[in-house]
């Protein structure tokens, strides 16, 4: 007959479980002012165990209920535990007698967790001063969108671009997307004709100025919509009539305004309106969705000059 085992496993460890003690309750232990009496009461609580009322024999058989006693009512004045007394009546007699204690470590937990933020926090400080002094570059991905712009940076003026400390810790600071925006500033800048109005487009000129890192992550998030798009109607591509198309979309934006450069990011978004609605040589009737465009990008527009 094949022997059948109680558990799966073979050492005393994981056959008989164990009880997981953090290495802030020993290495804390007086700053939380414990002494090891106490310290070994903590622990056999701790022990994973079926039910929630605990025997005071079950703890300790080697002392007696009113040293235990003692021990937990020293750690509830010290805020490191509370409990419930757990008391249940006799049937013939009417009377209670306790069957057990009830533990709840949240209030050790918080501390720990304290002493845990505290211990975390000196050492991200460290870090930071680290990355800092050491001109680090933190990336979530190996193709940095620094890189990019870097590159982009050597192509267009045939040097090396040098990153200020200001522009280390400034960029170390912005999160995903806006990382992202920064692999984008020279076409924003070609997009945008600023080449052509004397402005360097160096880190410093978005990364210091709200204003303009606005203007380029609208120009990126532009960008992303446009990839979208260009996703949603590819095959159907080939059926547009582009001068259909184009005659919608001037009609509605020369509505508005009187040449391309004023807009181009509202002629933009009505193009993609148009075509992603423009189907079988016809458009449906979107005028609300255009004057819902038009709505946003005076919005958009006041908040810019704003």
């Amino acid at each position: 007959m094949e022997k059948v085992y109680s558990t799966p496993f073979r050492n005393y460890i994981q056959r008989n479980g164990f009880v997981m003690v953090s290495n802030l309750l020993l290495d804390f232990q007086q700053e939380l002012g414990i002494n090891e009496k106490e310290l070994s009461f903590i622990i056999k609580v701790m022990k994973n165990r079926v039910g929630y009322a605990v025997s005071d024999y079950e703890l300790d058989p080697t002392v007696c209920s009113k040293t235990l006693a003692r021990r937990r009512a020293a750690l509830k004045e010290k805020n490191l535990l509370n409990f419930s007394v757990i008391k249940k009546q006799n049937p013939t007699t009417g009377t209670y007698a306790t069957i057990g204690i009830s533990y709840d470590l949240s209030p050790l937990e918080a501390k720990l967790q304290e002493i845990s933020d505290r211990i975390e926090n000196k050492k991200n400080q460290k870090i930071e001063k680290e990355i800092v002094e050491n001109d680090c570059l933190v990336e979530s991905e190996e193709n940095s969108p620094i890189e990019k712009f870097m590159n982009d940076w050597k192509e267009h003026y045939g040097q090396e671009y040098r990153i200020t400390k200001d522009e280390f810790k400034l960029y170390n600071e912005l999160g995903k997307f806006d990382k992202e925006c920064v692999a984008e500033i020279f076409n924003y800048f070609n997009d945008e004709e600023l080449f052509d109005e004397g402005y360097t487009p160096r880190l410093s000129f978005f990364l210091k100025t709200k204003f303009r890192f606005a203007h380029l992550k609208k120009y990126c998030e532009n960008k992303t919509e446009e990839t979208v798009d260009v996703d949603e109607y590819d095959e159907m591509l080939e059926e547009l009539d582009e001068e259909k198309i184009k005659s919608y979309v001037d009609e509605e934006y020369f509505d508005h305004y009187d040449t391309l450069k004023q807009n181009k990011n509202y002629y933009k978004a009505i193009e993609r309106l148009v075509r992603r609605h423009y189907k079988d040589g016809e458009l449906p009737d979107i005028k609300i969705l255009l004057d819902k465009a038009y709505e946003n990008n005076l919005k958009y527009e006041f908040k810019k000059r704003s």
